[in-house]
């Protein structure tokens, strides 16, 4: 025999960075003003990139509040949409002084945004 065999095969190269910025976007005090004090309440507001190619599965952003603030119920948004702060069927929660979400799927190039308000105690 004389025998011949080719086969053709592939990669799939793929590289996702993700990143969290972290501020302070609004501040409302109790006497209407914007200055931080007891009782001001502050608008918390991560912004999640992920820039390259492919897909990230499973990413969880955790932002446990400091023992100064107390979380406002009701106040959780991602991507301007509101969240209950239960962990139920949908992707964020508030529970044991921690705020998360949860993205199941987050194909870049995307950038996502959480934000929530939290009291100065």
């Amino acid at each position: 025999g004389g025998g011949r065999s080719t086969a053709t095969g592939s990669y799939l190269v793929s590289s996702v960075a993700v990143g969290i910025a972290k501020s302070v976007s609004a501040v409302r005090d109790p006497a209407g003003g914007s200055t931080v004090t007891s009782g001001s309440v502050l608008t918390y507001r991560l912004v999640v990139p992920a820039d390259g190619v492919g897909t990230v599965t499973g990413l969880v952003v955790s932002d446990p509040l400091p023992a100064a603030l107390t979380y406002v119920p009701g106040s959780l948004t991602v991507d301007g949409a509101g969240r209950s702060d239960a962990a139920d069927a949908d992707d964020s929660s508030f529970a044991g002084g921690t705020v998360r979400t949860t993205f199941p799927s987050l194909t870049a190039p995307a950038t996502r945004a959480i934000e929530f308000k939290a009291t100065v105690n």
